[in-house]
């Protein structure tokens, strides 16, 4: 059911689908680049907002996911050089106050969890 727009628990249908595309890529344990993930949407929405605006919904995903003890599911999407935008990490650091010492062995360590999560849910049949 939804509210206003929103579902019970704070996402939109258009959310919904971001977040179930990067659960798709997750239980592979892969990671999708801004374009592939707007691809993906628009496959199964019929339309998607550009890639250059997707941090931001990634952001409300994230910021979702540690609300409910689930890790960063947003770290598994980069740029095309595989590497990670600098909204994640202002998400992170600035919005988030989580303390990075090492922004490469956090990353590293986010996307394994997010994979491990993912991966944890499939087998229990989640």
């Amino acid at each position: 059911m939804s509210n206003g727009g929103f579902f019970y628990y704070g996402l939109t249908e258009f959310l919904l689908t971001v977040r179930a595309v990067l659960e798709d890529i997750a239980e592979i344990g892969q990671t999708i680049t801004y374009e592939e993930l707007v691809e993906q949407v628009t496959a199964r929405r019929g339309s998607c907002s550009p890639h250059w605006q997707m941090g931001a919904h990634l952001g409300r995903i994230s910021h979702w996911e540690r609300a409910n003890g689930r890790p960063l599911l947003s770290a598994i999407v980069v740029n095309r050089d595989g590497s990670i935008g600098p909204g994640f990490w202002k998400m992170v650091e600035e919005e988030m106050q989580i303390p990075v010492v090492n922004r490469e062995a956090f990353l590293t360590n986010t996307q394994l969890q997010v994979w491990a999560y993912r991966q944890a849910l499939v087998r229990e049949g989640v």
